[in-house]
């Protein structure tokens, strides 16, 4: 009985194949028990190829990819759905990306997907992605609630200010800088320069908000 044979019945499973490899042009499948199996290694077909279609995947898992991260570096809940603009000057490509408005949907947390070739009728403030082809923008009132994202802004900067006064307070503590491990102080001196870029991004977010 041969491998397709097996298959077909069901009489081998995933977990049975040792090893597949490649030799000689040949596909090699060790299965438990059994002796290798050889197939013949798969050979190019043109009507296999479908470079459009795989274009457009591409630009899709550049888009989702962009959307997620800006939406997880922001901190926005899934549930928090926000417009979508995609802009791009190729007439192609915004063909791509208006055919496929459906996918990105749920795969991006949209509300709406709106394509168009330049940024007109886009707030200033919108948060912008590059990526190939195309720059995509999200409207930050969509991404946030301003009044709790004010909040939990003062509350960051309140917690900065805390870490800060106590990381300087140890740096000019002679005693401290005497008697620590140069590791332990240079490990302080981090955390205060993590602190202070921190506290940059937190007062430049406030400024933005007002």
């Amino acid at each position: 009985m041969n491998l397709k044979d097996r298959t077909d019945r069901g009489i081998e499973t995933v977990t049975s194949v040792y090893a597949i490899y490649h030799r000689r042009n040949l596909l090699y499948i060790t299965v438990r028990g059994r002796d290798d199996y050889a197939l013949k290694w798969p050979e190019y077909k043109e009507e296999w190829n479908f470079p459009a279609e795989e274009s457009a995947i591409e630009h899709c898992k550049d888009l989702v990819k962009g959307i997620r991260n800006v939406r997880t570096e922001m901190d926005v809940p899934p549930s928090r759905k926000a417009k979508l603009y995609i802009t791009s000057e190729d007439a192609g490509l915004r063909t791509v990306f208006e055919e496929n408005k459906e996918v990105y949907v749920n795969l991006a947390s949209t509300s709406e997907i709106i394509v168009q070739a330049d940024k007109n009728g886009i707030s200033e403030d919108a948060v912008s992605v590059v990526i190939p082809g195309a720059v995509l923008y999200l409207p930050l009132e969509d991404l946030v609630d301003f009044e709790k994202e004010k909040e939990r802004l003062h509350k960051e900067k309140d917690k900065l200010t805390k870490e800060l006064a106590r990381s300087k307070g140890m740096l000019s503590n002679e005693k401290f800088l005497n008697n620590a491990k140069p590791e332990k102080v240079q490990e302080e001196k981090d955390k205060l320069a993590k602190y202070e870029q921190m506290m940059a991004q937190v007062e430049a977010r406030l400024a933005q908000m007002k």
